[in-house]
């Protein structure tokens, strides 16, 4: 069969770029100065249309309500600030 295609969102720096280690937008290590590794997992899902709030959650505990029609396709702002990250606007994603 032919496969399904989906675009889902991209969190996306300040400047406009791929929130990446590789360009350099946040390194690991303070991500781990502020974020256990559920209390990043709970910003990620909020960050994806999973979760109403970004507190703490284990991947395991988002499967049973996983449904792609939650996961956002618009692109959203990350901000990157002395105490962790923050969620900014959303941005309408590039046609494919």
């Amino acid at each position: 069969p032919t496969p399904t295609y989906r675009h889902h969102l991209l969190l996306l720096e300040e400047r406009g770029g791929k929130l990446a280690k590789f360009h350099g937008a946040v390194a690991a290590e303070a991500l781990r100065a502020h974020y256990s590794a559920e209390a990043l997992c709970g910003f990620l899902a909020k960050a994806a249309g999973l979760r109403e709030d970004e507190g703490p959650v284990r991947p395991t505990d988002l499967v049973a309500g996983f449904d792609w029609a939650r996961i956002a396709r618009e692109n959203r702002v990350v901000s990157v600030r002395e105490n962790g990250l923050a969620l900014g606007a959303t941005q309408s994603a590039a046609p494919r």
